[in-house]
């Protein structure tokens, strides 16, 4: 599952009105859920979870890994 949390301006980049110079000074935070079971003959042997939370640069241009 992938949420996207929110979208917020980075930090030391100059303020703009429109357009592609407004988008590359734009942090887009998604939080990305995964469930896996593992079952044979109908009982789950195996069940995990993982969850990480990413801040990516509006452009596409990168993302790191926040939590």
């Amino acid at each position: 599952d992938i949420d996207r949390l929110y979208a917020q301006p980075m930090s030391g980049q100059p303020a703009a009105f429109g357009g592609p110079a407004q988008q590359a000074g734009v942090q887009i935070i998604y939080r990305i859920d995964c469930y896996a079971s593992s079952s044979a003959g109908g009982v789950t042997q195996a069940a995990g979870h993982v969850t990480g939370v990413y801040s990516c640069v509006a452009t596409g241009q990168s993302c790191q890994r926040k939590i």
